[in-house]
């Protein structure tokens, strides 16, 4: 009898994108019971620690770009470790060939494929719920589907946030946190901005905490001349574990944001019209603020930067009540 796995392969190298994933996952192990996992990603992935600390038989990866050579040799090295199933979480012909080179008619592999429906905004913020889902899983549905993300953080993590806040004297109940980078540039909401909600938080006697990824170095220098502490960690794991222990994580569209998500934390996100359709956090209480209504979403030939329409006095009022 052939021992029942599945591969997942994931083309999306955001955060962001795997965490509004698992819910899928989660239901996906619940309509597969007894059966192993394996995640298989592009090789430039951002979220490669967050993974590896899930609960996957194995976590492997693929290149960006293949060669002709290269795609068929990646097709037959899938083939050969004989996937019961093997789910596709991207449209494209490339993704629908390697599908297709990989199915064993014995195994009925195509029921497997999983695409994505080409639309152009959902209705739900679920990344997994613009997939067009095939038998056997056409039972997962958006409905059935839930609005908590989750991620697994070892322990070896939390200890390190603890330390952390240990090494700095910052109790739990007074940290704010504060996430000015993200990704793309276009999704910053201004460094004066929270350096404004940092110097209120600071003299309410709170401990405002600003986090840096590795590529938002550039923004170190200000943040260092008004004595602001920094923290910068390479482990998502352990930004997530300190998250974890904040009273509230203040942030721009980016994957920290939807790390918070899986977090019990107070989550405030600063987010494009756009965003509010697509990505918007799916957390309970989470305070959402946003450009005006009236926005036409044309996010790419725009010159205009909505998130400066959002003003720090408003996200203060609507915060207030969660910090009291």
């Amino acid at each position: 009898m052939i021992e029942p796995k599945i591969a997942l392969i994931f083309p999306y190298p955001g955060i962001g994108d795997f965490i509004m994933t698992t819910p899928f996952f989660r239901q996906l192990k619940i309509l597969h019971r007894n059966t192993q996992f394996h995640l298989l990603l592009r090789e430039d992935a951002r979220f490669r620690e967050l993974a590896e600390n899930q609960d996957f038989a194995s976590v492997g990866y693929f290149k960006r770009k293949f060669t002709a050579r290269e795609f068929f040799r990646f097709a037959a090295k899938l083939r050969g470790q004989k996937f019961t199933h093997i789910y596709t979480f991207r449209e494209g012909l490339k993704y629908k060939l390697l599908t297709l080179l990989c199915a064993r008619p014995s195994h009925a592999m195509g029921r497997g494929f999983l695409w994505v429906r080409g639309h152009r905004f959902d209705s739900h913020a679920h990344f997994a719920s613009r997939f067009f889902l095939t038998d056997p899983v056409k039972s997962i549905s958006a409905e059935n589907l839930g609005d908590n993300y989750e991620l697994k953080i070892p322990e070896k993590f939390r200890r390190s946030a603890e330390e952390y806040l240990g090494r700095k004297g910052i109790r739990p109940d007074r940290l704010i946190l504060l996430n000015p980078g993200a990704w793309e540039k276009s999704k910053r909401w201004s460094l004066t901005n929270f350096i404004v909600l940092a110097q209120y938080y600071r003299e309410q006697g709170f401990c405002p905490v600003f986090t840096l990824g590795p590529f938002e170095r550039e923004l170190e220098k200000t943040l260092l001349e008004g004595n602001f502490e920094i923290f910068r960690s390479e482990s998502l794991c352990t930004l997530a574990a300190l998250i974890g222990h904040s009273r509230a994580f203040i942030t721009n569209d980016t994957g920290p944001m939807h790390i918070a998500c899986c977090m019990p934390v107070t989550l405030a996100a600063v987010i494009s019209r756009r965003a509010c359709l697509t990505v918007r956090p799916l957390k309970p209480g989470a305070v959402i603020l946003s450009s005006s209504p009236d926005c036409a979403l044309e996010c790419e030939t725009c010159d205009q930067n909505c998130l400066d329409q959002v003003k720090p006095a408003q996200l203060i009022e609507k915060l207030k009540s969660c910090l009291l």
